[in-house]
């Protein structure tokens, strides 16, 4: 089985976040693109007690479409799967914002 977990973080490397720390409402979205996130501590307890598995998945900004949406590719490790999706540009930040999702 494939670790993504592990994969990225391995492509993240040695990633000064004190020095490359930005508020999240001063970020270029375009920036994030080949970025990917998660679920945060918080939410992976909640729902790990009812065997979702949500934790494992992960989302990879792909682009970003014609209506400044992102797009996104969510991982699953567990069950391999891969799915196309998107979300806007201010819930990205607001959920990064108050630790419902966390940058991996």
């Amino acid at each position: 089985m494939i670790n993504l977990k592990k994969i990225i973080l391995e492509e993240i490397g040695d990633f000064d976040w004190t020095k490359k720390a930005v508020p999240m409402e001063e970020q270029n979205p375009e920036d994030w693109v080949g970025r990917a996130f998660g679920y945060g501590q918080e939410l992976k307890d909640d729902l790990g007690h009812y065997g979702r598995g949500d934790e494992d998945e992960i989302f990879e900004i792909t682009g970003i479409d014609v209506n400044g949406n992102l797009k996104l590719k969510k991982w699953h490790d567990e069950y391999s799967y891969e799915t196309n999706l998107g979300c806007t540009v201010n819930t990205l930040r607001n959920n990064i914002s108050d630790g419902t999702w966390v940058w991996v």
